[in-house]
């Protein structure tokens, strides 16, 4: 048995290699992570505020629903 072509190793396999490897990822998956929240965000057409109604429905609100108010302590 003869070997025709050696083995390629992968810089990966060396410990700065596999360093570098798992830093870049993760810095890659943070940033779509991060970019993917801001999308939602942006894209998102709730309306959450009095001020971001009457901005756009161009009329004034007359009336607005209070959030709970959660016990001090206790899940909301």
């Amino acid at each position: 048995m003869t070997i025709v072509t050696p083995p390629v190793t992968h810089r990966a396999n060396t410990p700065l290699g596999l360093i570098s490897e798992i830093a870049l990822r993760t810095l890659i998956g943070l940033i779509v992570g991060i970019g993917v929240a801001f999308l939602v965000d942006y894209v998102d057409p709730s309306v959450r505020t009095r001020q971001e109604a009457e901005a756009v429905l161009q009329m004034p609100v007359l009336g607005e629903i209070p959030r709970p108010r959660s016990r001090r302590g206790a899940a909301a």
